[in-house]
């Protein structure tokens, strides 16, 4: 009956095992990692040993028997597997020291479980280990993890990449494949009507809208640290931070803090923890979506114009870097006063509108002779004086210049002039020692000479003044001579 039993659990075990093992009986075993994960730890624990050839199709005259030491760390584990149901553990006939160990009657073997089982048995309560007789190896990029001469048996293998574990029938050589897969990330702009985007142009103190999305993988069942990283052209909105999943923003199951500074880390700008729970609790390739804002700040000019944010994932011994890097872009325009003969004027001044109207200001800070920003929040706007002028950090768009003040003995201008951006610099260039103008730009020209006025203004009401004291005049003379004659 107990021969019986071994060939039965022989069977069982077999066919649990993530692979089969190669011939081998006597020889020592190799146990490699397929599609190791670089940098994660792999830990061998052997549970039984064996004796007999796994590989053989005929176990009736090959035999194999699973034994345990006596004094092996697992044994009770094994013996109280699912309250005792699954294996009789019983003392060799001819060895004190071994313990054979076969299926109950009827029993099959759920190797998931029994994996899953065993790894719940590696720490105590409060999470410190227990087990001390496990094999680790790093994984290294240009080897993997492979486990060498190690003695025939039926082991179980854990990774810190997750919740999936292998068993696995060691002969001669047995490979196991890593079944894990690390969380993967995407991030966007969310543009108007939840468009998603990877760039973007827009003008100093626009709001921008980022999703971060986190994708959970196959065993992934530990915390998910999301680093986020604004370089100088963004303000992050601290207050503007939301998590959401599957359509319901979360109260619970992440941390955040706005107040945080990491400047003693990875000199992140923030940080959110999706908690162990939250990600158990998420299936396969199932996603977490990050929201926040960020504001285009005075910075944005000095970043080339290219105002970037980015993301990574720390997830257990593993960085890995979000690929898309979001691109926000600023622009500027040259606008050059000039002569009908292009010649250069001072002495004009402008200010910039959203508008044809002018009733919605754009307000600009002067950096330089020659070079204004549009301002940002708690500044005070100045006007544009021309020449030859820059104006930046503009995003696409049409803009109108008001002149306020032409050159002297030049007529100011009585329309706003149009200025459109598109995906780009509006770069003037001059000749003549930057005094004449060639191309580019906005050219703005004004004219000399007297503007006479118009009928229906007050050249209008001048003549009708005048008319009438001649009128006046007229009628007092007239009186003066008739009395005269009288």
């Amino acid at each position: 009956m107990i021969m019986k039993k071994m060939r039965k659990v022989a069977g069982m075990l077999m066919a649990a095992t993530v692979a089969m093992a190669m011939p081998m009986s006597t020889m020592a075993a190799t146990i490699e990692v397929d599609k190791a994960i670089t940098g994660e730890t792999y830990t061998v624990y052997k549970i039984f040993d064996y004796s007999g050839d796994i590989s053989t199709e005929d176990k009736k005259d090959n035999p194999v028997s699973y034994t345990m030491a006596k004094n092996n760390e697992w044994v009770d584990d094994v013996k109280n597997y699912k309250s005792g149901t699954v294996f009789d553990v019983v003392p060799s006939q001819g060895d004190a020291n071994t313990l054979v160990v076969t299926l109950k009657e009827g029993v099959t073997l759920n190797a998931a479980d029994f994996a899953q089982y065993l790894k719940s048995k590696l720490t105590d309560e409060e999470g410190n280990p227990i087990k001390t007789g496990g094999l680790s190896i790093k994984a290294e990029e240009a080897t993997g993890a492979v486990f060498t001469n190690l003695d025939q048996g039926y082991y179980f293998v854990n990774t810190t990449t997750g919740s999936l574990c292998s068993l696995a029938n060691a002969g001669s050589y047995q490979t196991i494949e890593e079944k894990n897969e690390l969380p993967s990330g995407e991030k966007k702009i969310v543009t108007d009507g939840n468009v998603t985007a990877d760039s973007i142009t827009a003008t100093i103190g626009s709001t921008i809208k980022y999703k971060i999305t986190v994708t959970d993988k196959k065993g992934t069942d530990q915390a998910i640290t999301v680093h986020d990283k604004m370089d100088a052209g963004l303000e992050f909105n601290k207050d503007s931070l939301e998590v959401w999943r599957n359509g319901v923003k979360l109260t619970s199951g992440y941390t955040y803090d706005k107040d945080a500074t990491y400047t003693d880390t990875d000199n992140c700008t923030f940080e959110v923890v999706l908690g162990a729970e939250l990600v158990k609790d998420l299936q396969e390739n199932k996603t977490v979506e990050i929201i926040y804002t960020a504001t285009v700040g005075a910075g944005a000019i000095d970043a080339g114009a290219t105002s970037k944010n980015t993301a990574k994932i720390d997830y257990s011994h593993n960085t890995i870097d979000i690929p898309d890097i979001p691109e926000v872009y600023t622009y500027k325009f040259g606008l050059v006063k000039t002569d009908k003969d292009k010649n250069v004027l001072s002495g004009a001044k402008f200010k910039l509108y959203a508008d044809s109207a002018a009733t919605t200001e754009i307000k600009v800070v002067k950096l330089a002779d020659g070079t204004y920003r549009v301002a940002v929040e708690g500044e005070t706007g100045v006007e544009i004086e021309a020449g030859v002028t820059e104006i930046k950090g503009l995003g696409n768009g049409t803009y109108y210049l008001v002149e306020t003040e032409a050159p002297q003995n030049y007529n100011p201008l009585t329309e706003a002039v149009e200025v459109k951006i598109e995906d780009g610099d509006k770069v003037a260039t001059l000749d003549n020692n930057n005094t004449v103008y060639k191309e580019g730009g906005v050219q703005v020209i004004n004219y000399t000479g007297t503007i006479l006025p118009s009928t229906g203004g007050i050249g209008t009401t001048i003549f009708y003044v005048v008319g009438a004291i001649l009128m006046v005049g007229a009628a007092v003379l007239l009186i003066t001579k008739r009395r005269a004659e009288n």
